[in-house]
């Protein structure tokens, strides 16, 4: 292991390249910033494909709810009487939940074209 040299001994020197030497171990402890920016890439690509994911988890769970209760509200709207389970003011709320899901849907598409552009988002 090499060790870093003291900067006194470096300073106590009689030639004029002692302040090089200074500035070469100083620089010598700084880190990188190819590195240091290829990390940030990396954290960012990271956290994009996790945004993403949870942006197509969304849209899958808002389609299944505006299946589930477009089906609900056709079975109630064109069923016999006797089959309707829900009272009127449930079917009110079931209407606003399907337009909210869909609301949602149409949002986190949005969402997604805009973070990952016109390339389906992140694979």
């Amino acid at each position: 292991m090499n060790r870093i040299p003291d900067p006194k001994d470096l300073l106590n020197k009689d030639d004029d390249s002692s302040a090089d030497a200074m500035a070469a171990l100083e620089q010598s402890g700084w880190v990188r910033l190819d590195t240091l920016s290829g990390a940030t890439h990396r954290n960012r690509i990271i956290i994009q494909k996790a945004v993403g994911g949870c942006l197509r988890l969304t849209v899958w769970i808002a389609f299944f709810a505006l299946w589930a209760g477009g089906i609900t509200l056709l079975w109630h709207m064109i069923g016999p009487e006797r089959w309707r389970w829900l009272k009127p003011e449930e079917v009110a709320h079931l209407q606003s939940i399907i337009f909210s899901s869909a609301l949602g849907a149409v949002v986190a598409k949005g969402a997604q074209h805009y973070i990952f552009g016109n390339d389906k988002g992140a694979r």
